[in-house]
């Protein structure tokens, strides 16, 4: 072989030798990130930034929702009305407004946010109740009660009394409660012939005479004495009655 052709196979096996390491030194070394990848991913990253910033900004710019009210609220002073002057103050038992007391039926009281309110009379505190964010009253204590629309002064201290009935068909039905002195209240209930029956198979339902004076009373369906029970003065005196017809 003369001395170019030796030249030139030498040249080969470089060049050869180069291409080879080349390869082997690409297939070693991790994937890299590619131009479109690297855009797409920091479009992702650029479009989560954006939607955080504008749920942030609907955050701050949707406005708090208005409270409730104000409203009015009824008050019956029942007979004989309470001896001073009689005040309807908040929570703490700072005075908001005077209020009558020789109203013939209702009077209105307000306007008042919902919260808790006291009724004093002169220097003493006589009750309290709550005004919720429908307008209607609840938690009737002291010398009050309600029936959810109208607050009832008494001159004494309102016991409640509840009855649960276990009836055995559908219908109406009225139960009367009397008192000692033979005054008595109503309460009637009625129950569509398609309503299923509860649980046992008879008719569960329970009524309540509120606003009662502390005492012994007696309840009484078709003039036939049921049972009895006491009220206590500021409680819930609870039975059971099963009613057969």
């Amino acid at each position: 072989m003369n001395p170019y052709s030796t030249r030139l196979a030498c040249a080969g096996v470089m060049i050869g030798t180069l291409a080879l390491s080349a390869t082997v030194f690409a297939n070693s070394r991790p994937p890299g990130k590619t131009a479109a990848s690297t855009t797409v991913e920091l479009s992702r990253y650029r479009r989560a930034d954006s939607l955080e910033a504008e749920t942030d900004i609907l955050a701050v710019m949707a406005p708090e929702p208005e409270p409730a009210g104000p409203f009015f609220a009824s008050l019956r002073v029942e007979e004989p009305p309470p001896a001073g002057r009689l005040f309807l103050c908040d929570a703490a038992g700072c005075p908001l407004e005077e209020l009558p007391t020789d109203c013939a039926e209702t009077c209105s009281i307000g306007p008042l946010f919902p919260g808790k309110y006291t009724l004093w009379q002169s220097s003493e505190a006589i009750g309290s109740f709550r005004l919720l964010d429908n307008a209607s009253l609840e938690d009737a204590r002291g010398q009050l009660w309600t029936d959810g629309e109208l607050l009832h002064l008494e001159r004494f201290c309102p016991g409640t009394a509840v009855f649960t009935l276990h009836l055995s068909k559908t219908g109406y039905f009225s139960l009367s409660l009397h008192d000692e002195n033979g005054s008595q209240r109503n309460q009637d209930l009625f129950i569509p012939d398609n309503t299923p029956p509860d649980q046992g198979g008879s008719y569960i339902r329970v009524v309540e005479f509120r606003g009662l004076a502390p005492g012994l009373y007696t309840a009484v369906r078709r003039q036939n004495p049921l049972t009895q029970l006491t009220v206590r003065a500021g409680e819930r005196s609870e039975t059971e009655l099963i009613i057969e017809n």
